[in-house]
């Protein structure tokens, strides 16, 4: 359709731009059934006719002699209006989602309370078997949180790869 417009614009000729759209085998809008004539001349000046009213915002009719300018909303200036509200409802759910975090603070939080729960992994003395293997589950959980990759290569040295940049985070929260 912006070829036909542009054509248009261009002042070609109806019957050219009709050419032109049966030589680029370009199908007509809403083509489900088989057409004896393609592109007819009004199918194209349809097109036209309702871009300019969709331009001007009016449609035009004429009764028993006298012609009446219809107001419409303009396609684009409703299709426009509606990304414009999705956009305004999306920036005010962020805006209320995010604006009242304060990431820094619940990084440093967070990192806190996993250095005091480490300390009392480190620091426990279990003295039975369920409490060997409660203290047992809690470091498997430590490690599946913290640890994406462990690797012990031919040298026999452990590489470790974190899910997050711990070392930094914990190193950023110790007071010198």
């Amino acid at each position: 359709m912006h070829q036909i417009f542009a054509w248009y614009i261009q002042k070609t000729p109806l019957m050219q731009i009709r050419k032109r759209l049966i030589a680029a085998n370009a199908p007509p809008k809403g083509n489900s059934i088989y057409r004896q004539i393609q592109w007819s001349r009004s199918s194209i000046q349809a097109i036209l006719r309702s871009a300019r009213e969709d331009a001007y915002g009016f449609k035009t009719y004429s009764r028993a002699g006298q012609t009446f300018h219809i107001p419409i909303v303009p396609f684009i200036y409703e299709k426009a209006a509606r990304v414009e509200r999705r956009e305004t409802a999306i920036e005010d759910e962020l805006n209320n989602t995010y604006a009242n975090l304060d990431f820094n603070a619940r990084v440093s939080a967070y990192v806190q309370d996993l250095q005091a729960d480490l300390e009392d992994v480190i620091n426990a003395n279990p003295q039975s078997d369920e409490e060997r293997h409660a203290l047992f589950l809690r470091k498997r959980q430590y490690i599946d949180d913290l640890l994406e990759e462990v690797v012990i290569d031919g040298d026999r040295q452990i590489h470790v790869k974190f899910r997050a940049d711990i070392l930094r985070l914990v190193q950023g929260n110790k007071v010198a």
